[in-house]
């Protein structure tokens, strides 16, 4: 879903693609100029995902934007708060 919005709101002109895969069993090699992990690489083999990554990424970016555990009740309340802020974000 979030793949095929990217895909709407990004111009035609534009060289760019979009593409869905298992980074360990089915990441499609080739040369890749900017590499997204969003919330999911604490579910991969971190060793493992990293060096697909670094395999096939040009001299460019690698976005990981993850998640940490609440361990704490700080880390709980945040959680929390982050729900509404996050919703309104979306809203925005």
């Amino acid at each position: 879903m979030i793949t095929a919005q990217a895909r709407q709101l990004t111009p035609a002109a534009l060289p760019m693609t979009f593409t869905v895969t298992d980074v360990i069993c089915q990441f499609p090699t080739g040369s890749y100029d900017v590499i997204t992990c969003v919330a999911t690489i604490h579910h991969l083999p971190f060793t493992q995902a990293l060096t697909c990554f670094r395999r096939d990424l040009a001299p460019g970016a690698l976005v990981i934007v993850g998640l940490a555990r609440a361990h704490t009740s700080v880390d709980h309340l945040l959680g929390a708060v982050a729900i509404p802020a996050n919703a309104a974000m979306g809203w925005l």
